[in-house]
């Protein structure tokens, strides 16, 4: 067991709060749904101030939560840079579809 002192319970709440609506986020991504993700940000920053005014034992009882969501931010990152680049390349096919559309109907006015 670990000396660690336990943080305060309401930081380890927000931080598992914030992890579980990534967590959520990536799942919904992976079904095609998009969740609006602007609230984390915020919320991340103000974590972020409480975190740096813990003491080194309480940041120490806090890692594995930080650990779990850096980790999750970085899942979801990259399912968000996949979706990204999939959406493109349907949007390019869309565009060069319409555009060998319109191509053909001006040829057949012609």
């Amino acid at each position: 067991m670990t000396n660690a002192a336990r943080p305060s319970p309401p930081l380890i709440d927000e931080l598992k709060a914030i992890l579980a609506g990534v967590e959520h986020a990536r799942r919904a991504l992976a079904q095609g749904q998009l969740v609006e993700a602007d609230e984390f940000w915020p919320r991340l920053e103000s974590c972020a101030r409480r975190l740096a005014a813990l003491d080194r034992q309480e940041r120490d009882g806090i890692k594995p939560v930080m650990l779990a969501l850096m980790d999750e931010l970085q899942r979801t990152i990259m399912a968000f840079t996949t979706e990204h680049h999939q959406l493109g390349d349907r949007l390019r096919s869309t565009s060069r579809s319409m555009a060998a559309g319109t191509a053909y109907r001006q040829a057949k006015i012609r």
